[in-house]
């Protein structure tokens, strides 16, 4: 029996052939799920490398916020750890000291020649009343003290009275303009103003000034060409009060 032929009911008839299955079917679906694999894959990284990113983010958002807030706390610190200078004009050593102390600021004292100011008080300090300072920190504060010239003079007026030797008199060719009443009053002199023995320019220059400050005048005369001389309560000589403030 031909394979092409079959037997039905007594009568030979042709057998058709099956045509073999198509294999691209197959292939297409094996080619779609492996793109969609590679996308989900690629999705998957994506999402992955963008929850770390995120996460770095907030980190350093977080150190940046800690790291502001370090600094101002810092900055506050240091604003309340610090005291302001008082005024210390006028005061004496003790009174400096107590004052300052009290801030826990420390003390450095310096003298310098005045005339006008009440020794032994304080007439300035660096840093000046209203500064800022850390506690532990140094105020110099500069204490009046007599001038040289004036102590001199004292000491050496006191010596005479003591040995009871008299002054010799002023031998100047003026008359005091003033009488025995005379007021003493302040004045302002520049420094390098001279200061002469008697109220007369052409006699011996006794001191130049060498402060610019008040001082006093406790007697007055004038010369021969009708100026007005000013005498020095420190008794170092006359003064041109033309140059007096």
């Amino acid at each position: 029996m031909n394979k092409y032929n079959s037997v039905e009911a007594g009568r030979t008839v042709p057998v058709k052939n099956k045509p073999p299955k198509n294999p691209e079917p197959n292939k297409r679906i094996f080619i779609i799920a492996a793109v969609s694999v590679l996308v989900v894959s690629a999705i998957i990284v994506i999402l992955f490398f963008s929850m770390k990113g995120g996460e770095r983010a907030q980190s350093k958002a977080k150190s940046t916020v800690k790291a502001s807030a370090s600094t101002t706390a810092a900055e506050k610190n240091t604003a309340e750890n610090t005291v302001t200078v008082p005024d210390l004009k006028g005061l004496t050593r003790d009174e400096v000291l107590d004052k300052l102390s009290s801030l826990n600021l420390k003390t450095e004292f310096s003298e310098v020649e005045t005339e006008g100011v009440k020794e032994g008080t304080a007439v300035n300090h660096v840093p000046k009343n209203g500064s800022e300072l850390k506690p532990g920190e140094t105020v110099t504060v500069y204490i009046a003290k007599k001038p040289a010239e004036e102590s001199k003079a004292e000491s050496k007026e006191e010596s005479s009275k003591a040995e009871q030797i008299p002054e010799p008199p002023v031998t100047a060719p003026v008359k005091p303009a003033q009488s025995s009443r005379f007021e003493s009053y302040l004045v302002w002199l520049d420094s390098g103003v001279k200061v002469y023995e008697n109220p007369d320019s052409s006699s011996a220059v006794t001191y130049v000034i060498d402060i610019s400050t008040k001082y006093t005048i406790v007697d007055e005369a004038l010369d021969s060409l009708g100026n007005r001389w000013g005498k020095l309560k420190s008794g170092v000589g006359w003064v041109d009060l033309a140059y007096a403030g």
